[in-house]
C-alpha cells in the first residue's frame, strides 16, 4: 500500500503538517516520521491542517491522539484545522474535540498556537501553576487519551500493547484512589 503524501512547513515556532489523501494507519508512516522528528527536535506546537485529507479512520485518530498526548507531556500543544465535512464528522463522532482543539481555518489555529509562547514555559512546570488535584486530573485525562490511542492503533494493526495499557491503568488507579480519599474526607455541603 502506497504511503500518503505529507507536506510540512514551519511558521515561526509552529510546525504545520498537511496530510494529503487517506489518513489511515497503513499509509501514515510519513506523518509518524514528521511527528517523531518534531518531538526529537523539541518542537512544541503542531498544527495538523486536514484540508487535503480525504478520509480519516479510527487508526488515524489514534495517531493524532498519541502525538497529542506526547506533546502535552512536555507542555506542548497539537491542534487541528480545515477538515472537510466528512472528516469533520468523523472527528466529531469520535469526540476528538473534547481534548484536541479543532479550528475552521489555519489562520485562527496559528494565532492560537503563537499566543501560547508565555503559556508554554508555564506548562513545562505544571506543579507550580496547578493544584495537586488539578494536576492529577490532567494526568488522568492524558492517561485515558493514551489508552484510547493504543486501542485505536491496535484495531488497525491487530497488535495490542497490553503491558503499556496495564501500566497506564495502574497510574489511573493510583490517582483515582487518592482523589477519591480526598473527596470522601471533605465535609459535604
Amino acid at each position: 500500500m502506497k504511503s500518503m503524501i505529507v507536506n510540512t512547513r514551519k511558521t515561526n515556532d509552529v510546525r504545520v503538517i498537511y496530510p494529503v489523501g487517506e489518513f489511515i494507519y497503513e499509509k501514515a508512516n510519513p506523518v509518524r516520521d514528521i511527528f517523531e522528528k518534531a518531538l526529537s527536535d523539541k518542537e512544541s506546537k503542531i498544527l495538523i491542517n486536514l484540508k487535503d485529507t480525504t478520509y480519516l479512520d479510527s487508526s488515524g485518530i489514534g495517531i493524532l491522539i498519541r502525538y497529542f498526548s506526547e506533546l502535552r507531556k512536555t507542555g506542548g500543544e497539537l491542534v487541528i484545522c480545515s477538515s472537510n465535512k466528512a472528516v469533520k464528522n468523523v472527528l466529531h463522532m469520535a469526540k476528538v474535540h473534547k481534548f484536541i482543539k479543532i479550528f475552521n481555518n489555519e489562520e485562527e489555529s496559528l494565532n492560537v498556537l503563537q499566543s501560547l509562547q508565555v503559556q508554554k514555559a508555564a506548562a513545562a512546570a505544571p506543579s507550580q501553576n496547578l493544584s495537586r488535584h488539578e494536576q492529577q486530573l490532567d494526568d488522568f485525562d492524558l492517561n485515558i487519551i493514551e489508552i484510547m490511542s493504543l486501542l485505536l492503533e491496535a484495531e488497525a494493526t491487530n497488535k495490542l500493547e497490553t503491558n503499556k495499557i496495564i501500566m497506564l491503568l495502574d497510574k489511573i488507579k493510583v490517582n483515582y484512589n487518592e482523589l477519591y480519599r480526598k473527596l470522601k474526607a471533605r465535609p459535604s455541603n
